[in-house]
């Protein structure tokens, strides 16, 4: 098999939402919460279990589409090593006044798992990986 197809069937089984823990993952959604007002940075994200996408920007766009097969492979990846069955609830900033709040819930087979994790609070390096992804699909980097 070519590198090439093997990327193909690797993405196609990433789009079926197929999860090596056992379980499909059906839903992401993301949002920052927290801050000054309390309303976050207005952004937000929900990727459904076949790749569609409606996203917030901080800039207020909305917009939907659907990831290309190799973003949604590499989220899905990251997803599944971060294990969220097997996270906390919350990684909190004890001593940070108006922070940021990563707000994520991975539903896994019809069962929600959330995490609560402030903006400045030292993540798992698994979870920190997920909210890096999730950031770059609602802005991605300026060429």
């Amino acid at each position: 098999m070519t590198a090439q197809r093997a990327a193909l069937r690797i993405s196609m089984l990433a789009a079926l939402g197929a999860c090596t823990s056992g379980g499909a993952i059906d839903d992401i959604d993301y949002r920052v919460t927290g801050g000054l007002d309390g309303d976050g940075d207005g952004t937000a994200l929900h990727v459904a279990r076949d790749g569609a996408f409606t996203r917030q920007t901080r800039r207020g766009v909305t917009d939907r589409g659907t990831l290309d097969p190799a973003t949604f492979g590499e989220l899905l990846d990251k997803v599944r090593a971060a294990e969220f069955p097997e996270l906390g609830p919350s990684y909190p900033c004890g001593a940070c006044g108006d922070d940021y709040i990563h707000d994520l819930t991975v539903q896994i087979d019809g069962t929600a798992h959330q995490v609560m994790a402030s903006a400045q609070a030292t993540l798992p390096d698994r979870l920190a990986a997920v909210v890096e992804a999730l950031r770059t699909i609602i802005e991605p980097p300026v060429p």
